[in-house]
């Protein structure tokens, strides 16, 4: 199944959709063909159009203010905050989205909740078995969070599997959630349908309401990778609609 859930939405990537039109052009000597993948390029390649998929990934999840969330039973701060390079036979620890784990230890010292939860956040293809949610507990207990404020759950490949090990050391129901603003809307729906009461607590704002530049014109890979993360989001949630429709 992990590798099912990675493998998907790389076939529908703008990486694959260029891939299919290459090809086919090679078959097919075709003018249209041509001009559709030039544009597709311009297109996906284009920050104007990249910030407005985000922005509609983001639409459900704005930004929130500590002091309006409600307390609740715990915090639950998912993983894809840190990973491990390795460089020269040695192994660096370095943060991706470091927001997570900040807002969370945000959240602990406004006294929103009594605790404090890190998902395992470990795939199988992590030959050295690192537990990026025990990582996140020592940094937490070195920031002043008390050790026995402070869990961890089992190892969990993706977000369904966060919510389902989430039981296993939280048996209240009533968390709040931290992750990604463009993630969130999946989580929190999973999370819901796992029985969690879920106040949202969004971080890693990748859209902006700044004015247009003649910058916003020029082709950007950023601009692609976000269109790339739109696609696979989009998997994701279509999938998990129809996995626990009811």
């Amino acid at each position: 199944m992990f590798y099912i859930n990675k493998l998907l939405p790389l076939i529908f990537s703008p990486l694959f959709i260029f891939i299919y039109l290459i090809v086919l052009n090679l078959f097919r000597k075709n003018k249209i063909i041509l001009f559709t993948q030039l544009s597709i390029f311009i297109l996906f390649t284009n920050p104007i159009f990249s910030n407005f998929l985000i922005s509609d990934l983001e639409k459900n999840s704005p930004p929130q203010i500590i002091q309006d969330i409600q307390t609740a039973d715990a915090i639950v701060v998912l993983s894809g905050t840190i990973g491990q390079v390795s460089k020269s036979g040695i192994k660096i620890t370095e943060w991706g989205r470091p927001n997570r784990y900040l807002a969370g230890i945000e959240l602990y010292r406004a006294g929103k909740a009594p605790s404090l939860i890190f998902t395992g956040g470990n795939t199988p293809l992590d030959d050295d078995k690192f537990i990026e949610g025990e990582f996140l507990k020592q940094k937490a207990m070195r920031d002043g969070v008390p050790e026995n404020h402070i869990l961890v759950t089992s190892n969990s490949y993706n977000t369904e599997q966060e919510a389902i090990s989430l039981s296993n050391v939280l048996y209240s129901k009533n968390i709040i959630l931290v992750t990604s603003s463009f993630h969130m809307t999946r989580a929190k729906s999973l999370f819901e349908a796992h029985g969690y009461k879920v106040s949202p607590f969004p971080v890693d704002f990748m859209s902006t309401d700044n004015n247009i530049s003649i910058l916003s014109f020029f082709p950007s890979v950023d601009a692609l990778s976000k269109v790339d993360l739109y696609i696979r989001e989009n998997i994701g949630r279509l999938y998990y609609s129809i996995k626990y429709r009811n």
